[in-house]
């Protein structure tokens, strides 16, 4: 049961090994190449980011340096030095109106020595009032330096923010006198993002020195992101924030304008390529789904095909020994399952024919072993009369001398009593003649003989009581039961059985230590001590020594018998043979040749062992080892 309890159940191997091995790898994959694609996406459009920004960068140089030519080509002109010394607006703009148109300038501001504007062209030229005035600052500036460059953000009057870039020139006059200052202006609002926009293909955002956003191509911006510390380190930074939730992603670089610089970001719509991922996941999903119907189908008819038949092939395995009749299996399988189905049927007709078969055999050999313990109850008691029929003449003569002791009393009793009676009917008679016939009779003798007799005839009639006693207890059929033994005082009983053996010829050396009880069955125990003893007694012809020892060994917890005597001894060749049925070194008419080896198999059955030594002409020792009895 417990090698059953820590078994694991096929199916639910099946069912671990489809989700840790199948669909957990599958998980992963769709997640990997989700993220994978995802990840793809995104360089993708940082990639072509990159590029609008370098677009870009490429296209503010390009303003930048129209802006320069304008001024350069403007400066080296002397009329415009020379109507600017004069004051005249008039033919200071109709000199400026050629460079304008050919350079493209959107704006232009024309200032005095003084800082104040004197011509203005914005889409035109413009009437010059409430303009700002150059300021002192930048004039001592430009003293110092040949052009300055500047970036402005503006809110315009109807309240949109723009971008205002420019360069400011001083105009030198005579003997490098400074005779008034020119600002060519780039203004970046709505119309000129959205032509960079449809240049570039990319959506644009400025942003102040902080990283707010001031400007941008975008209709409404939902987010403000501190990206400062990028933006001012001029290294391009990635990122993502949402418009009109809408995901953008957007890719930032300092744009430089002369020694001046300002943050943009180069914006792409991730819409249409959320929408991709959601079909690449979708796809991912139902390729998933779609896997997993198959592999649940597979797994199904991998466990109607082979875990089913082989969950059944146990259970009739399991009930095959019980069963009266062969179990039989339906064969559904179409794989190599079937084969073993089809064995398993055949094998457990066969397994319940040939258990049949052996059950019968079994009642056979049962009724052969009554027969055969019969016939050794039988011989094991035919050994007992045998040995009874070599006892009788002892036996005769020790219970011949408790009789004698009998008889012989048994006429002075009757005298005595006669005596006793007659005393006593004379003394009912006539008491006078007492005194006389006490004497007459010799009553002290009597007194003094009469308990003397009594004790000689009870000591004889225990004697004889206790030689047939022996003999009742010896000759008893056996009993199955074991029981609990005295090793010594079944010996000393079976010793006052064999007295008439011994004849004042052998002469029975006792060598008894206390040892434990055995468990067995006594009678049999009384019967192995009978044959060794009395093959003892009888292997010594004239007089002669039996030396009967008892021990018990600690470490082996068996109690040892030894008997020992000193007679003829057996042959070499012949003690291999001492055990054997019907063997015997005893005259024609003495012996079965039984008694030993029913006791060796006595023995055996005890759980003991016997064995025999012996040396021709100093006599053979038996050794009996018996397993101790436990109470």
């Amino acid at each position: 049961m417990g090698s059953e309890s820590k078994r694991k159940s096929l199916r639910r191997l099946v069912f671990t090994w489809f989700f840790f091995f199948t669909l957990v790898p599958l998980l992963a994959l769709a997640f990997v190449v989700q993220n994978q694609y995802q990840k793809s996406i995104n360089r993708q459009i940082k990639d072509r980011l990159t590029i609008h920004v370098r677009e870009l960068e490429s296209l503010f140089s390009k303003e930048r340096s129209r802006l320069e030519q304008f001024l350069t080509k403007s400066l080296q002109d002397n009329s415009l030095i020379y109507y600017l010394s004069t004051l005249d607006p008039a033919a200071l703009k109709a000199t400026l109106a050629d460079k304008i148109s050919q350079y493209d300038q959107s704006e232009v501001k024309v200032y005095t020595h003084g800082g104040q504007v004197f011509v203005y062209f914005k889409e035109g030229f413009q009437t010059v009032h409430g303009e700002a005035d150059l300021s002192l600052e930048i004039r001592e500036e430009l003293e110092q330096k040949n052009a300055l460059h500047r970036v402005l953000f503006q809110t315009a009057s109807n309240g949109q923010n723009i971008l205002t870039l420019s360069i400011v020139r001083k105009i030198v006059g005579v003997q490098d006198r400074t005779v008034g200052y020119v600002e060519t202006i780039l203004p970046v609002g709505p119309k000129y993002l959205v032509s960079i926009t449809e240049a570039i293909g990319a959506d644009v955002v400025f942003f102040d020195g902080n990283g707010r956003i001031l400007l941008g191509s975008l209709p409404t911006l939902d987010a403000e992101l501190d990206q400062s510390t990028n933006f001012l380190s001029g290294q391009n930074n990635f990122f993502e924030f949402s418009v009109s939730g809408v995901p953008y992603a957007f890719m930032s670089t300092a744009i430089r304008w002369g020694e001046l610089q300002f943050l943009i970001g180069m914006g792409s719509s991730k819409e249409a390529a959320e929408a991709s991922i959601q079909k690449v996941k979708l796809m991912v999903l139902l390729t998933f789904l779609c896997f997993l119907i198959f592999l649940s189908l597979m797994s199904f008819y991998f466990v109607r095909e082979v875990i089913s038949p082989i969950e059944a092939l146990i259970k009739a395995s399991r009930n095959l020994k019980d069963a009266r009749e062969a179990p039989y299996i339906p064969n559904h399988s179409k794989t190599e399952i079937s084969d073993l189905v089809d064995a398993f049927n055949e094998m457990s007709g066969q397994i319940v024919a040939s258990d049949q078969k052996m059950k019968n055999q079994l009642d056979l050999l049962e009724q052969a072993n009554n027969k055969i313990k019969n016939t050794q109850t039988q011989l094991v008691q035919t050994a007992k009369l045998a040995s009874l029929g070599e006892l009788v003449a002892g036996i005769a003569h020790e219970l011949n001398n408790p009789i004698g002791f009998i008889y012989s009393n048994i006429g002075h009793l009757k005298e005595y009593s006669q005596a006793l009676f007659k005393i006593i009917d004379k003394t009912m008679i006539n008491k006078n003649e007492l005194d006389l016939l006490v004497v007459e009779e010799d009553y002290a003798y009597i007194k003094k003989d009469l308990p003397k007799l009594i004790q000689s005839c009870e000591e004889g009639s225990n004697r004889a009581k206790d030689i047939v006693l022996g003999l009742r207890n010896f000759s008893r059929a056996d009993e199955e039961k074991t029981q609990a033994f005295d090793v010594n005082t079944g010996l000393d009983s079976t010793l006052k059985l064999l007295a008439g053996e011994l004849k004042n010829r052998v002469l029975i050396r006792k060598d008894y230590n206390e040892v434990p009880k055995i468990n067995c069955n006594i009678n049999q125990m009384k019967q192995v001590f009978m044959n060794v003893l009395n093959n003892a007694i009888q292997a010594i012809e004239d007089q002669g020594d039996v030396f009967v020892h008892t021990e018990f060994l600690s470490d082996e917890k068996v109690v040892r018998i030894v008997v020992r005597d000193t007679g003829v001894g057996i042959e070499k060749d012949n003690v291999e043979k001492i055990f054997d049925p019907f063997y015997t070194t005893k005259s024609v008419g003495q012996g079965t040749g039984l008694g030993l080896s029913i006791s060796y198999g006595i023995v055996k059955s005890h759980g003991g062992l016997i064995s025999v030594e012996s040396i021709l002409g100093e006599g053979t020792t038996f050794t009996i080892d018996l397993p101790i009895y436990r109470e």
